[in-house]
């Protein structure tokens, strides 16, 4: 009964579980979220080396290390890491593993959580924090625009467009624009 109570438990777990050979480190089971995660039957992860999981390449012998460490450690650390799909596709884990006896043997479980949705959400907080300091930086280089800057500015607008006036007294239509303009700029300085 308890038995079955394990398996089913193992069986319907969210995350991935590894079963390995402490000494060896070939895995010995693994439940169905265990392929999914990496994209293999189970039959092609079983007997195969929890290493295996990861890409090979810098952080391998860190990786040896670590498996070494979950054998001696009883405080069950987590880890974050990635996992290799048969596709090559990479996947960013969180590992909790420990250590346990069956028959007078060894066994380390090894429970991988997938975390591409949160690093992908990571990345986009990110990104949306970068693009809120830059619209700050903006915003502040507006602001430092003040009020006396503007109206000065306005000023010279408003006297050039009296002396462009002047220049065609003769042609109502383009006059008429130009004091459009004025009225504007003469109310927002408040002239």
């Amino acid at each position: 009964e308890s038995e079955e109570k394990y398996h089913r438990q193992f069986e319907e777990a969210m995350d991935a579980i590894f079963i390995a050979e402490a000494e060896t480190g070939i895995i010995v089971d693994c439940n169905s979220s265990a392929g999914k995660l990496v994209s293999k039957s189970r039959s092609e992860i079983i007997g195969t080396n929890l290493l295996n999981l990861h890409p090979l390449g810098a952080h391998a012998k860190e990786r040896q290390e670590l498996f070494k460490q979950h054998l001696l450690s009883k405080n069950n650390q987590v880890i974050e890491d990635v996992v290799i799909t048969k596709s090559g596709e990479l996947k960013p884990v969180e590992i909790k593993a420990s250590a346990f006896y069956i028959n007078n043997k060894v066994l380390i479980q090894s429970i991988f959580r997938d975390i591409t949705e949160r690093k992908q959400a990571e990345e986009k907080l990110k990104q949306t924090m970068a693009s809120l300091a830059l619209v700050n930086e903006k915003l502040g280089m507006v602001g430092s625009l003040t009020r006396h800057d503007v109206l000065n500015k306005l000023s010279i607008i408003n006297g050039n467009l009296y002396l462009a006036k002047k220049k065609i007294e003769n042609n109502p239509d383009l006059l008429q624009y130009l004091k459009n303009i004025q009225n504007v700029v003469s109310q927002t300085i408040g002239i």
